[in-house]
């Protein structure tokens, strides 16, 4: 109901049963207050594959097949819901990284495939491929991103999507899409990269000058600031650029949690975080192919930096400005090359007087929002200017 009221597309994670997610592990760096080891669980209920794998395909039923084919389906019915859900995103469990090694993960997930998706063949599967496994001495010793062509090769044939986790850095995107893309060409197959719980971290300069000596901060102060709603655009123009070897990157998350969420829900009230301003901006935005620059190339950790698309019909340019700077800077986009005539353009500027604002119940509208409309004509170099701590969406018609 939810994903329907905000035209939002459902992406359905299922507990994966394996003999080895009896002991779950809590293993998460060099600050545990404790030695690595056992969380202290013990989850027996979780461990015969052929059981998961059959719930899962159950699932797959109940939110997907029509009412009368399938005694789920008629459950589904009886709950009220007599059109099935569609969901198209099956992600095989969450944080695997605590339970399975990767060859054993990926074994599981031919099983967990074929159950799946002999009930809905159109279904898209999820192989997790980020998180580091850890010996008894504290230290990773088996990291999951470097397991990917391995994995691959095991059930590479079986699964659609990696959900992955990891930095928007071009290097490392550009590993993982050319293992993809390598393993696709090998195998008529046409796995694509997404990231399915995106978090933004980033040890910004300023902070440990302005909350504690040591540097120490809380994950709910980072989250909150319009620095961290900045590097969220900037990963996600990164992710644009990349074109179609992405396919989706879903924000962590939706309420709550350390601030690291587009709405926060305090007992008195709600408001749209810094994040969620920037989020409800990109997910406005009709910025569809991305163009390149003659001369300019962008990095992803370029504080000041540039991005242009096409709309979906090729018939608006969408231009993108990301000042994450302390000064107003301006860039000039010549826009001749493209053949086309353009008679206005409609700019929407998000901004904050400092890198460290908030918005809160009590100034809701911290982060400032302004619209403004120009002309322009393809003869002309078209100027934008951008504030300091800014994102700037231009759309040339």
């Amino acid at each position: 109901m939810l994903a329907k009221a905000i035209g939002s597309e459902v992406m359905y994670c299922v507990n994966v049963f394996h003999p080895l997610k009896r002991k779950y592990e809590w293993h998460f760096g060099e600050d545990n207050a404790r030695p690595p080891g056992p969380h202290g669980f013990d989850f027996p209920q979780f461990t015969d594959i052929p059981t998961g794998a059959k719930e899962a395909a159950d699932l797959v039923a109940y939110c997907n097949l029509p009412a009368g084919s399938h005694p789920m389906a008629d459950l589904r019915a009886s709950h009220g819901y007599k059109e099935p859900f569609g969901f198209k995103y099956w992600e095989l469990d969450n944080e695997v990284h605590r339970w399975f090694e990767p060859d054993e993960y990926a074994r599981a997930a031919i099983v967990y495939s074929e159950a799946m998706k002999a009930v809905d063949p159109s279904i898209k599967i999820g192989l997790v491929t980020y998180g580091e496994r850890f010996g008894l001495d504290g230290q990773p010793r088996v990291h999951y991103h470097d397991e990917i062509p391995a994995m691959l090769e095991i059930c590479g044939k079986h699964i659609d999507f990696l959900a992955d986790r990891g930095p928007s850095a071009k290097n490392y995107l550009d590993q993982i899409i050319n293992w993809i893309n390598d393993y696709n060409a090998r195998n008529d197959t046409s796995i694509i990269y997404c990231e399915t719980e995106k978090l933004f971290y980033e040890q910004h300069p300023d902070v440990e000058n302005r909350i504690k000596p040591d540097g120490g901060y809380t994950k709910s102060f980072m989250f909150s600031k319009w620095f961290y709603a900045q590097k969220a655009i900037m990963d996600y123009m990164a992710y644009q650029r990349a074109g179609g070897d992405i396919d989706f990157v879903i924000f962590n998350n939706l309420a709550n949690t350390h601030s690291q969420n587009v709405i926060d829900t305090p007992k008195e009230g709600v408001f749209i975080t810094a994040a969620g301003r920037a989020m409800s901006q990109l997910s406005k935005s009709p910025a569809a192919w991305p163009l390149k620059f003659d001369g300019y190339v962008a990095d992803a950790a370029d504080d000041f930096q540039v991005s242009a698309a096409w709309d979906l019909e090729k018939k608006r340019v969408v231009l993108y400005v990301l000042n994450r700077t302390a000064r107003e800077r301006e860039v000039a986009f010549d826009l001749a090359k493209l053949g086309r005539e353009f008679s206005r353009a409609q700019s929407t500027s998000l901004w904050a007087h400092d890198s460290f604002v908030m918005n809160t119940l009590a100034n809701p509208d911290a982060i400032r929002r302004e619209i403004t409309e120009s002309a322009t004509t393809a003869a002309d170099r078209h100027l934008v200017k951008a504030r300091p701590w800014s994102f700037v969406e231009v759309i040339v018609e």
